[in-house]
C-alpha cells in the first residue's frame, strides 16, 4: 500500500502525506482491534505508533519547511527516534532469550530431579512378600536402571486431559495383557494336570 502511494500519488504530495498517515492509523487501529499477533503484541503497537511519529517528523523535513535551522533539530529528534526504537527491540529481544533460557535450565534441572527421584526409587528393594510370584521367577539381579525424562509438558488443562485418556488407554491395555497371561498360565496349568 505503501509503494503504491508513493508511485502513484508523487505528484500531490499533501495527499501522498494523509493517505499515508490515515493508512497508518488504521494499522495501529486494527493491530489493537483484531490482535493478530498474541505475544510481543505491545512492542507491535509500540513499532507502528513510533513509524506515525517518525512519519510526522519526516513530513516537516521536506520542503514545507523552509527553515533550515529547524529541519536540523528535527533531522536530529528523527535520529533519536530511530535510535530508541531500535533500542526498545533489542533490548525486547535480549529480554526473550533470557526468557528462552531460564525456561530451559529450568525444565533441564526439572528434568534431573526427576530422574534422580526414578533412580533412587529403582534402587530400593521391594520386600519379597510384595512380590508377583511370577515375577519372582523371572526376576534376576535388581540393576540400577536409568530413565531418561526426554520432555516435560507444562501442566496444563488440555496436558491433563490428553495424559488422563491416554493412561485410561494405557490401563485397558495392562488389563488385556494381564487377561492374556491368566489364560497362557491357566492353560499351563489345565495342561498340566492333563499330563498326570
Amino acid at each position: 500500500m505503501l509503494l503504491g502511494v508513493i508511485v502513484c500519488l508523487r505528484e500531490y504530495t499533501g495527499v501522498q502525506l494523509v493517505v499515508i498517515n490515515l493508512g497508518q492509523v488504521l494499522i495501529i487501529v486494527a493491530l489493537e482491534y483484531f490482535r493478530p499477533v498474541k505475544e510481543g503484541r505491545g512492542l507491535v503497537l509500540f513499532n507502528e505508533v513510533m513509524i506515525q511519529v517518525y512519519l510526522l517528523v519526516l513530513i516537516t523535513l521536506t520542503d514545507i519547511n523552509p527553515e533550515a535551522k529547524l529541519r536540523e533539530q528535527l533531522g536530529i529528534s528523527m535520529l533519536f527516534i530511530i535510535t530508541f526504537t531500535t533500542l526498545i527491540n533489542v533490548s525486547w529481544a535480549l529480554f526473550q532469550i533470557i526468557l528462552q533460557l531460564k525456561q530451559k535450565l529450568r525444565l533441564k534441572s526439572l528434568a534431573r530431579t526427576r530422574k534422580a527421584k526414578v533412580y533412587q526409587r529403582d534402587k530400593q528393594q521391594i520386600p519379597p512378600a510384595q512380590k508377583d510370584p511370577l515375577q519372582q521367577q523371572d526376576e534376576t539381579k535388581n540393576e540400577d536402571v536409568f530413565i531418561p525424562v526426554k520432555q516435560i509438558i507444562p501442566n496444563t488443562k488440555a496436558h491433563r486431559k490428553r495424559s488422563r485418556i491416554m493412561g485410561q488407554q494405557v490401563v485397558k491395555e495392562e488389563r488385556k495383557e494381564k487377561e492374556k497371561e491368566d489364560d497362557e498360565i491357566g492353560q499351563m496349568i489345565d495342561a498340566m494336570k492333563g499330563m498326570k
